[in-house]
């Protein structure tokens, strides 16, 4: 997205949230507004952006990062992760599977997830499955513990996905991100 781009998203706003989203009239704000989206949202197509605008359904316009996250979240297709129930499931059948002993000892724990491969290891769930504890005991102790591994790698990897605005990245002077801001002007 270019200054121009940004510039028309911003007036897009402005029509679609009236006050809330008025665009400055001060001719400097207005240069401030336009710098910081595309410091922010630079290296997004502007078809995106705007789609994301569309797409709102709140009260009030998103600012910056809000737009930023929900693109992002659409091209990293969050889809190829597990909710918390789906994971939990896959854990239970192969706790149960671990317990009447259909899995070997040398056999690896393959997850279906592969961002999450290694997340449980088989030997941890075979220990859960054939410990002393009651069943009610260990779905309350073992959820806890893979909720809470469950909840980190997927906010990790949440953020590993996410890349940093342009801006960010060159100040960071990571090579090839300087040329978007060149692009912008």
């Amino acid at each position: 997205m270019n200054k121009a781009e940004a510039l028309e998203l911003i007036a897009y706003s402005a029509e679609r949230w009236g006050a809330a989203a008025a665009m400055p009239s001060d001719e400097a704000r207005l240069a401030l507004r336009v710098t910081v989206w595309v410091d922010a949202l630079g290296d997004l197509p502007a078809s995106s952006v705007r789609a994301a605008l569309a797409s709102s359904t709140d009260e009030f316009p998103p600012n910056v990062g809000v737009l930023r996250s929900r693109i992002l979240s659409w091209q990293t297709g969050d889809s190829g992760l597990p909710s918390w129930d789906e994971f939990w499931a896959w854990v239970r059948d192969v706790a149960s599977r671990c317990s009447l002993g259909l899995y070997p000892d040398a056999l690896a724990l393959e997850c279906p997830w592969p961002a999450l491969d290694g997340l449980l290891t088989l030997r941890q769930v075979t220990d859960w499955a054939q410990s002393g504890l009651t069943a009610a005991d260990l779905e309350l102790i073992i959820q806890a513990h893979v909720r809470r591994t469950f909840d980190a790698r997927i906010s990790q990897i949440r953020r590993d996905l996410a890349s940093s605005a342009p801006a960010a990245l060159a100040a960071a002077g990571i090579p090839g991100i300087a040329a978007i801001g060149k692009r912008a002007e």
